[in-house]
């Protein structure tokens, strides 16, 4: 089992472009990723962690298209398990 649970989600706008997220946390200022985090307590599932994380990183709104699996991996010695799922948005308020 895997210490660590997140989801990375491509997120497709209405052009079919991916959309990537500018990091703003000290390790990684200025640099572009895939949205997405840690799987929260509060979240149902990886669905709800994927929605939750659009909201807080784009202030937009995304209906799921498919989830293509996840990636184990470890860093500084810790696992992590990520899922990743393909999105859509169908609403942005910025």
């Amino acid at each position: 089992m895997s210490k660590y649970e997140g989801v990375f989600i491509i997120v497709l706008n209405d052009k079919e472009e991916i959309l990537f997220y500018e990091e703003q946390k000290s390790w990684g200022v200025g640099k572009l990723r895939l949205p997405g985090g840690d799987i929260e307590e509060e979240d149902k599932d990886i669905f709800d962690t994927a929605k939750r994380e659009i909201r807080e990183e784009f202030e937009a709104e995304i209906t799921l298209v498919a989830e293509l699996g996840h990636i184990l991996c470890k860093f500084d010695g810790v696992d992590y398990k990520n899922h990743i799922v393909i999105a859509k948005i169908i609403s942005k308020k910025i």
